[in-house]
């Protein structure tokens, strides 16, 4: 009888953190190093740290963590709601796919790559550091991107683009949107 008491109060305890959301972390290390967590309903990535995150839409919402052990085991992944935040602390080697079915914000710290595919509404970039988010082939109606540092951004928008940028970074846009800009520093707007 006392199992049995434990035995539903874990399964209560597992239903009320499903329910309520909260984060999921995942490091690499260990036997759970090829299951990263459930990507489903991710809309927003960040990368903190060295790596490339290669992000694609499509409706079999999945992610793939590819690099040699050592990476994995400094790599840690949190699901909170809606966001993933991928903390590196691997090399530049590491590779991560990210497959999920709409994506608005890209978000990276340090000297990472963020690239991304496919076709959205709204999108926003943001940058700090030295890293790269290559979106030219992610078409957004309307992006707003913002580099802070030496980060460069690479955009497709469609209809308007905000971009702010401080310090020496760029941001580089294709196709033919409304452009509202701020420059502070030696950095740049323009199209690519």
């Amino acid at each position: 009888m006392n199992n049995r008491y434990y035995v539903i109060i874990g399964v209560l305890f597992c239903v009320i953190v499903a329910i309520s959301g909260c984060t999921i972390p995942w490091t690499g290390s260990g036997t759970n190093g090829n299951n990263p967590p459930d990507v489903q309903g991710v809309t927003a990535a960040s990368l903190t740290g060295p790596g490339t995150i290669i992000i694609e839409q499509g409706n079999n919402e999945s992610i793939k963590v590819e690099g040699s052990d050592s990476d994995k085991s400094n790599l840690e992944i949190i699901k909170t709601g809606p966001s993933l935040e991928i903390i590196s602390k691997a090399s530049a080697d590491v590779k991560i796919y990210l497959t999920v079915k709409d994506i608005t914000a890209l978000t990276i710290s340090g000297p990472g790559i963020i690239n991304a595919t496919g076709k959205v509404e709204q999108l926003a970039i943001t940058i700090t550091g030295q890293g790269t988010v290559n979106a030219k082939d992610l078409s957004a109606q309307n992006a707003v991107v913002t580099v802070t540092g030496e980060g460069e951004a690479l955009v497709n928008a469609v209809q308007t683009l905000v971009a702010t940028v401080t310090g020496t970074g760029s941001i580089k846009y294709q196709g033919n949107p409304q452009v509202q800009q701020t420059v502070t520093g030696g950095g740049s707007v323009s199209k690519a």
